[in-house]
This record gives C-alpha cells, structure tokens and sequence, in this order.
C-alpha cells in the first residue's frame, strides 16, 4: 500500500477572521457600493451599507471549510436613487417621473382594487426599486387612498 500526503501542496490556513482590516490578518472589510453621482447615500447600495470579509488579495492561504462568512448589514436613508419609474410613468429629460399621456392602466387597476378591496393606491410616479432596502428618508412610495365611489 502507498500513502500520499498532500498536505504540504497547500498554503497555510488564514488567520484573523475575527480581526479582519487589522494588521496581523490575512482577511479585510470590503464594501459595494454606489459612488453617489446618482444620488445614493454614499456607501450605500440597494438601501443598505453591507460591509463583507473577504481574504486579502496579497494572502497566500487557504480558507478552509468551517470558514463562516461574516456580513454585516446597516439600512440607509432612502434617496430618489432608491425609485424607478412607476408603471403608467417614463422619466423624461429632467430626470423625473412623468405619467404617459393617454394612459389608463392605473386606473382600470384602482377600479379592479375598489371593487375587491375598498381600496387603491395611487402613485406619485415612482415605486421602490425591487430588492431595495432602504428605510426612512425620501418617501416616494404610492399612497393608500379608500374609494368612495365603490363603497
């Protein structure tokens, strides 16, 4: 029987997840985000600062499996580059949410809700970007209205 060990094949454990961005660790804080020429909060992207640790670039170690990826979270303040256009709505040349002339999907769509529901919402031309989560600040979300007309 022949016994290979491969064990010095590959580079050492890394260290330091626990103090990563601090000298002595082979791991660092990385965070996407937008630059805020679009007006996001700086740091922020999709509505939230998420700040990862990942191994160093420069690092020549292995991770191994029981490595836990910690991720840390922060919700941001909502800013208009939280929104896209609304349905019924296209953003014109001044960069806003304008409604299409002519339109009337929104409004087949609050006569359907009334009937079921008692109530609609009505845009104010934009909504949420899906995945976005953003809390606070700039609310640009459609407002709950009741309908009169259906009782």
């Amino acid at each position: 029987m022949i016994t290979l060990d491969f064990a010095g094949l590959h580079e050492t454990n890394c260290k330091g997840t626990d103090t990563a961005g601090k000298e002595g660790s082979d791991y660092e804080l990385w965070s996407p985000h937008d630059d805020g020429r679009h007006g996001a909060n700086k740091g922020c992207f999709l509505g939230h600062e998420v700040t990862y640790v990942r191994r160093k670039q420069a690092s020549e170690c292995f991770n191994g499996e029981e490595l836990e990826r910690q991720t840390q979270r922060v919700p941001c303040a909502c800013t208009i580059a939280d929104y896209q256009c609304d349905m019924d709505y296209y953003m014109s040349k001044a960069n806003k949410c304008e409604k299409i002339k002519d339109s009337n999907v929104g409004e087949s769509i609050e006569s359907k809700d009334c009937s079921l529901t008692g109530f609609y919402f009505e845009s104010k031309g934009y909504r949420k970007i899906p995945g976005n989560y953003c809390q606070g600040g700039l609310q640009m979300d459609p407002v709950k209205r009741y309908c009169s007309r259906y009782g």
